[in-house]
This record gives structure tokens, C-alpha cells and sequence, in this order.
């Protein structure tokens, strides 16, 4: 499958990101194995403060794994560790770098996916080569420092309409504290999907975490 297809599909597909935490009395392995073995395929690699040699080989680690399982990763801020372990994509925070120049470093075949909390963050967007956003946070975090303003459902909605009135077709990923019981209320909204740290890292049983969440998006897609 050409890496074109396959951006396309995942995207299409993939209304559920893993995005791994730091902080989790989880390793970061038993993160990722039972984010997996739950059924999950597309997963965001994110590892605030290790050098670029260790963030390189567990990207590599891990793009074998999913590559084998016909899944997707997405390094976090990097694109040159993504660009270098054949990642399907990267992820650039607000301050992390400017999408036009990032898309042209990596060329058109890798996903390119940015962070907004605003609607005036997203319609700037509109034009850029970005394939989608995520939008946040919904609710307080632990994942991330320097937390951006806590948008809520209703803030969530007051962007999405906003984008959409203006003609912004991003795929929309809500991030920052989402639970299982927001994945109906955030979907109705016309999001793409979810993308989830600590409810999965963080979970007694992240494997079972991961198939209750898979559960909820697939009961209101059917």
C-alpha cells in the first residue's frame, strides 16, 4: 500500500490516538502493548526531555511493530526522528515549528497533524498543509505542562462550528483529559475522533481501556 493510501486510510479509519504519558505508573511498553492488544492502530509517540538517540530507537521499536499490524505512528514535535524512522506521521505544538516549512522538510507522503486551542488557531490553518488538528484540551490534564486555556464541550463545539462556517475541513481530534463518556457528546459534534493519553496509560488494564473506548466509537458510527 503506498504511503499516499495508507495516510488517507488511517486518517479515515483511525478516530481513536493513543498519545503515550510520561507520568503513568504504566511503562511505557506496557503502555503500548496494551493499547495494542486492545485493538488500537494509530498511536502518537510523545517523549518531552530524552535525547534524540533514545527517541529514535524506540520509534523505530515501535513503527516495526505497527507496521506489522497494519497500524500508524506519529512522533511528537521531531519530524527529523519521524523523517528518519519512516513514521506515518508528526505532531508540532503551537510553538514546535511552522506547518509550511515542517511540510516541506518531510514532503507530502508523511502525515502532518498540529495542536490549536482556538478557533482563531484553526482558521489559520485553513490553507495549510496539515493533514489534522488536534483541538484542546477538553478538560485539566497532567500529561502536559504549561497547560493551554480548558476548552469544555462547549468550548469544543464553539470551535468546531466556528471552523466549519468558515470551511475549515481539518479532521478534528479533540485532546487533553478525554474519558470514555465524552467520545458520544465530542463525536456528535462532527470531530474526527479522540485522541487519549492518561484514560488509556494510566488504566488498571490499558488493553480493556483501549476496547471500551474502540467500543464507544464503533456504537456510534454504526
Amino acid at each position: 500500500m503506498g504511503r499516499e493510501l495508507r495516510k488517507e486510510l488511517a486518517l479515515r479509519t483511525g478516530r481513536l490516538m493513543f498519545i503515550t504519558h510520561p507520568n503513568s505508573q504504566n511503562s511505557l511498553q506496557e503502555q503500548l502493548e496494551g493499547y495494542v492488544n486492545g485493538g488500537g492502530r494509530l498511536v502518537q509517540i510523545r517523549l518531552k526531555g530524552v535525547a534524540k538517540e533514545e527517541l529514535s530507537r524506540v520509534v523505530t521499536r515501535v513503527v516495526g511493530v505497527m507496521d506489522e499490524l497494519g497500524g500508524s505512528v506519529i512522533v511528537n514535535d521531531n519530524w527529523e526522528v519521524a523523517r528518519a524512522t519512516g513514521a506515518w506521521g508528526v505532531h508540532i505544538g503551537q510553538k514546535d515549528g511552522d506547518p509550511y516549512k515542517v511540510r516541506k522538510a518531510v514532503g507530502e507522503s508523511m502525515a502532518l497533524g498540529v495542536t490549536v486551542n482556538t478557533a482563531e488557531q484553526l482558521l489559520a490553518l485553513k490553507d495549510a498543509p496539515i493533514d489534522y488538528v488536534g483541538l484542546g484540551p477538553l478538560r485539566f490534564t497532567r500529561t502536559k505542562e504549561n497547560l493551554a486555556s480548558i476548552l469544555g464541550i462547549e468550548g469544543i463545539r464553539n470551535v468546531v462550528t466556528k471552523a466549519r462556517e468558515a470551511g475549515v475541513t481539518h479532521p478534528i481530534f479533540v485532546i487533553g483529559g478525554v474519558e470514555n463518556i465524552d467520545v458520544r457528546p465530542l463525536l456528535a459534534l462532527g470531530v474526527h475522533g479522540v485522541a487519549v493519553s492518561g484514560s488509556i496509560a494510566s488504566a488498571s488494564d490499558p488493553a480493556f481501556a483501549t476496547q471500551k473506548f474502540l467500543e464507544s466509537i464503533e456504537k456510534i458510527l454504526r
